[in-house]
C-alpha cells in the first residue's frame, strides 16, 4: 500500500474515520488522496462522522480464499453523512436505506477494515 493508504488504514484502525477535503470545492474523499479528483485542488485530513445509508449492497457467496471461511457475508455502499461513499462489509444483513454507524473490525490477514452495522 502507499503512504496515503497506510495512514486511511492506521486511522480507521485506532477507532477514526479520516478522509481527505478538498480546499476549493470541499468535496470529500474516502480513501484519502493528496489531491482533489475534480479541481485538482490541494486536500486537507479531515475527521469523519461514521454514520450513513446503505446506498447498495450486494451479497457473497463465493468469496476469495482468504474470507472462505465467512461466507455468504454483505458488502455495502454507504452514503455518509459527512457527503463521502464508503464500501464497508456489513456486521448483520442489512437492507438498501438502513442507517448504519461504521467502525473498523480486524478481518483476517487484511487489518482493520471498515465494518457497517445497523442503527436501531
Amino acid at each position: 500500500m502507499g503512504a496515503i493508504a497506510d495512514s486511511t488504514a492506521t486511522d480507521v484502525a485506532s477507532g477514526g474515520l479520516m478522509a481527505s477535503r478538498c480546499e476549493r470545492c470541499e468535496k470529500t474523499y474516502w480513501y484519502a488522496r493528496p489531491i482533489c479528483s475534480s479541481c485538482m485542488a490541494l486536500t486537507t485530513r479531515t475527521a469523519l462522522q461514521p454514520s450513513g445509508t446503505v446506498y447498495s449492497l450486494t451479497t457473497v457467496h463465493r468469496p476469495p480464499a482468504l474470507f472462505a471461511g465467512r461466507a455468504p457475508y454483505q458488502v455495502v455502499l454507504v452514503d455518509c453523512d459527512d457527503g463521502y461513499r464508503m464500501l464497508a462489509m456489513a456486521e448483520t444483513p442489512l437492507s438498501i436505506g438502513a442507517r448504519v454507524s461504521i467502525r473498523s473490525r480486524k478481518v483476517a490477514d487484511l487489518g482493520e477494515v471498515p465494518v457497517a452495522a445497523e442503527i436501531v
